[in-house]
């Protein structure tokens, strides 16, 4: 089960992502999600201090940043160069899996 294939694994999370909800707690998976400063209104410019959360709690959000960024990245470069991964897939789910093992196979292979 699915379940059983994530089990132990770690997932990066945006400050959105509400770990505390019954239909997202998933056992055996562990969550890293930012802390939270909710009177932020606006993004943070480059170097800029969250104000209200410790000095921890910033590297913290920081570390997790940096995990998404490098986990998003490739799928960017890949969504780019694969541009029938860009709208709406019509055509089965199965053949949107293939097609996304496809691309990322071909990928490696490049970067190799």
């Amino acid at each position: 089960t699915l379940s059983e294939l994530i089990k132990g694994t770690i997932v990066a999370a945006d400050c959105n992502y509400s770990v505390g909800r019954k239909d997202r707690i998933v056992e055996g998976v562990r969550f890293l999600v930012p802390f939270s400063n909710a009177g932020r209104k606006r993004k943070l410019a480059e170097g800029e201090q969250e104000r209200g959360l410790t000095s921890a709690q910033q590297n913290y959000n920081k570390l997790v940043r940096e995990i998404r960024a490098g986990v998003e990245a490739p799928f960017g470069l890949i969504k780019n160069r694969w541009k029938a991964l860009e709208g709406p897939f019509a055509e089965p789910e199965e053949q949107l899996t293939y097609l996304v093992h496809f691309a990322i196979a071909v990928e490696n292979f490049i970067l190799k």
